[in-house]
């Protein structure tokens, strides 16, 4: 029998069409989740949402939970992104626009947000309180803040630091 961590590793698809396939399963669960909850969910409501087959969400997401966890992780690649290009300019940013968009981070991507930060108190690990993705978010933004942060004005820090770089 396979472990829990084999059968919650999502697939990444090869071909055109199965990126396709994925990026509207993906809509479809944050959608599904965004109405009924990470618990209420169901991976039959998610691929009717998509109009696919079951067999084609078991295919790419093996579980509820890698499914969710891609979500994370697809919003967590997104604002890494986003803070190494704001690390890529803080030395040319005076203090007041590098914090506005620092903050600006935090309310980017809206539509991705909504799905990903109630997935993520969702999926917390009970034994750690950490969320299921965090190594993914863990291996890039703290440099990034470590890097930023001592630019931004002390009162503001803590917020950012409890925010980003747990």
């Amino acid at each position: 029998m396979s472990s829990d961590t084999e059968t919650t590793v999502a697939r990444a698809p090869k071909r055109a069409r199965g990126k396709q396939r994925v990026a509207e399963l993906l809509e479809a669960a944050a959608a599904v989740f965004d109405e009924k909850g990470y618990e209420a969910a169901t991976m039959t409501e998610i691929a009717a949402r998509a109009r696919a087959p079951i067999g084609s969400l078991y295919q790419f997401f093996p579980s509820k939970e890698a499914l969710a966890d891609m979500l994370v992780q697809n919003f967590v690649a997104l604002l890494a992104a986003d803070l190494q290009e704001l690390e890529a300019r803080a030395s040319e940013i005076d203090n007041q626009t590098l914090v506005e968009r620092l903050f600006g981070l935090l309310r980017s991507h809206p539509h991705e947000r909504a799905a990903a930060l109630p997935l993520a108190e969702a999926r917390m690990d009970e034994r750690t309180g950490a969320p299921h993705s965090a190594t993914c978010y863990a291996s890039t933004s703290p440099r990034s803040c470590a890097r930023v942060l001592p630019r931004c004005p002390r009162r503001r820090r803590a917020t950012w630091r409890s925010w980003c770089c747990r």
